[in-house]
């Protein structure tokens, strides 16, 4: 069909993974390949058709604030009163209606926490940002400069790992031949902790090579991601939103919008509190989960039963990233020892675990109680590699 093809030309091959011949069909009898400028634009599209006619169809006049009519239909209508993204609210109108109450006491005393962030540049991996505020301020020093030569070395040390060398060089040789005069007024919004002024002020230069910088302020857009740096930040967040985990994406048949053996449900229900429950961290690569990993925290005892993702998440970079992390994770509340289950059957748990067959673990067996109601690959006589922690 050709407008498959149209689709993919402007939102890439990822773009026909929640699509199926009727919406396809659809959307050539009502014309609304002619809304679709981008991803966003494409999932509103998405929502619409799963709404079932819960929602009002998308026009030119309403699609780039279509989320937020969706948000305060949800929240009249089923009680959320959480922020939800346009992914959520595609995965809550997946769901078989009847599903869709319970879902909202859960989301609505869901959190996010402990994010961390990584390169996962060829370079190698390394966590970027543990203060997510810095990021704006960095960008800024990375292409005006800093008298400060220790705050100049490490706003281009953290931003060279996301955009590159080349472009901060690029920007910054630009604000020297052309902008230079704007440093006062930089200065002073700065000393009044006016950073995102001050990144306005450059901003409104429209000067390309500098916009391709300062563009990260927002880097969770997946289109910059892409298109600049190859998606090259790994976002890591702690999340028991049922609604961050799609089985269509990241081939976990426990997740949404089935949750197989109250899978996600049972998760999310039995979450970690007083050194006991599941422990869920997602993994974004731009504004697009991509990837997560199901943990189970018992006494001293970190069990990760299986790291879920989709296929971007199979790089070597990327696993790196998710072996730091989760060990960051561990050490953080006060594991002593972590243990990757080898028992995953998908097909990025087992390539999980043969990534880390090449590190030189220690293969073993771990007893864990595991009383929960929550389903985990993993036997009560844990096999995996197990690693002891400082």
């Amino acid at each position: 069909m050709r407008i498959a093809y149209d689709i993919v030309g402007k939102i890439g091959s990822g773009a026909l993974d929640k699509l199926d011949s009727k919406d396809l069909a659809i959307i050539k009898e009502k014309g609304l390949e002619k809304l679709i400028i981008n991803k966003d634009d494409l999932t509103v599209i998405n929502i619409y058709f799963r709404s079932d006619g819960e929602l009002p169809p998308p026009t030119k006049n309403n699609i780039s604030t279509y989320g937020n009519i969706a948000s305060d239909y949800i929240s009249r209508t089923y009680g959320i009163n959480k922020k939800l993204s346009l992914d959520n609210i595609f995965m809550l109108f997946s769901v078989e209606k009847r599903d869709i109450k319970g879902l909202a006491k859960l989301v609505n005393r869901s959190v996010e926490r402990n994010i961390k962030e990584y390169s996962i540049s060829i370079e190698g991996s390394k966590p970027i940002y543990m203060d997510k505020e810095k990021l704006p301020y960095f960008l800024l020093i990375s292409v005006t400069g800093s008298r400060d030569k220790n705050k100049d070395k490490e706003a281009l040390d953290n931003i060279s790992s996301i955009v590159g060398d080349k472009t901060i060089r690029r920007a910054r040789n630009s604000f020297n031949s052309h902008y230079k005069y704007l440093i006062k007024e930089i200065a002073s919004h700065i000393n009044k902790g006016e950073v995102d002024k001050a990144i306005s002020l450059l901003m409104n230069t429209n000067d390309e090579s500098i916009t391709d910088v300062l563009s990260y302020k927002n880097y969770r857009d997946i289109n910059n991601l892409n298109r600049n740096s190859n998606g090259r930040l790994l976002r890591a967040v702690e999340s028991n939103n049922p609604l961050d985990y799609n089985s269509n994406v990241q081939m976990a048949c426990v997740y949404l919008p089935n949750g197989h053996r109250n899978g996600i449900y049972n998760y999310c229900n039995d979450y970690y509190s007083e050194s006991k429950g599941f422990i869920l961290t997602r993994y974004d690569i731009g504004n697009q989960p991509v990837g997560s990993a199901i943990c189970y925290m018992e006494g001293d005892k970190f069990l990760v039963d299986s790291v879920e993702g989709h296929r971007i998440v199979r790089k070597p970079q990327v696993f790196d990233a998710i072996y730091k992390d989760l060990i960051s994770r561990a050490k953080e509340k006060g594991a002593k020892q972590i243990i990757f289950s080898k028992s995953g059957l998908n097909e990025t748990p087992e390539k999980f675990i043969d990534y880390l067959g090449k590190l030189g673990l220690k293969k073993g067996t771990m007893r864990m109680e595991l009383d929960t109601r929550g389903y985990l690959e993993a036997g009560k006589n844990v096999k995996g590699y197990i690693l002891k922690l400082d």
